[in-house]
């Protein structure tokens, strides 16, 4: 939905790091770690609060709590995926035949940094 909403740099920033809390009526309950809590200011909350009101197709209401989510955030979700991706890719490459022989014959060394996904 992040997406869709539109939304660039600290906007964007806000939105990734909420969590849905709760819905009731036309009022988004918003969880923002403290961490985050900086992200917070008039001018964002309402370009978020406009994002999701056009987005939605009716007005809707934000409301924050900064306390750690409930929920998984998009931020911590895209973190998540993408650790989980590069200890993919190190497992790969850690048992690649070619890469022990080359180990073996030639006592190379892989690089963990070196490491990256394949998108």
């Amino acid at each position: 939905m992040i997406d869709a909403l539109r939304l660039h740099g600290i906007a964007r920033e806000l939105a990734v790091n909420c969590s849905l809390k709760a819905r009731e009526g036309d009022v988004l309950h918003l969880m923002l770690a403290p961490a985050h809590a900086s992200l917070r200011n008039a001018r964002l909350e309402q370009r978020l609060q406009d994002s999701l009101s056009a987005h939605l197709g009716k007005p809707v209401k934000l409301a924050f709590t900064v306390a750690a989510p409930e929920a998984e955030t998009p931020a911590l979700m895209k973190e998540r995926v993408s650790q989980d991706r590069m200890r993919a890719a190190q497992d790969a490459i850690a048992q690649d035949g070619n890469v022990k022989t080359l180990q073996e014959m030639f006592e190379a060394r892989v690089v963990p940094e070196s490491v990256q996904p394949l998108d």
